[in-house]
């Protein structure tokens, strides 16, 4: 993945994760998919992805955790497939 970064998308399984806050995770799995994009002409193409899973630990809003405590949640990713 570019640079070990890539956009996530985190699913909390109780409290909310802060949109600003970090974590460590783990992938647990990745697959390639395709992406139904389209261009400004209205032309319809399908883009490779890699799309990755996993799950981790992120910080949670005030109040609902303790301070230093790190809730699980499970993560998502898709990366635009470059060709080199």
């Amino acid at each position: 993945m570019r640079h070990g970064r890539a956009p996530i998308a985190v699913a909390p399984r109780q409290l909310s994760v802060r949109p600003d806050g970090s974590g460590q995770g783990i992938a647990h799995n990745w697959s390639i998919t395709y992406v139904l994009t389209a261009r400004d002409d209205g032309t319809l193409y399908l883009v490779p992805a890699y799309r990755f899973d996993g799950s981790g630990r992120f910080d949670a809003y005030p109040n609902t955790a303790p301070p230093t405590d790190k809730v699980p949640a499970s993560w998502y990713a898709l990366v635009p497939a470059e060709s080199t």
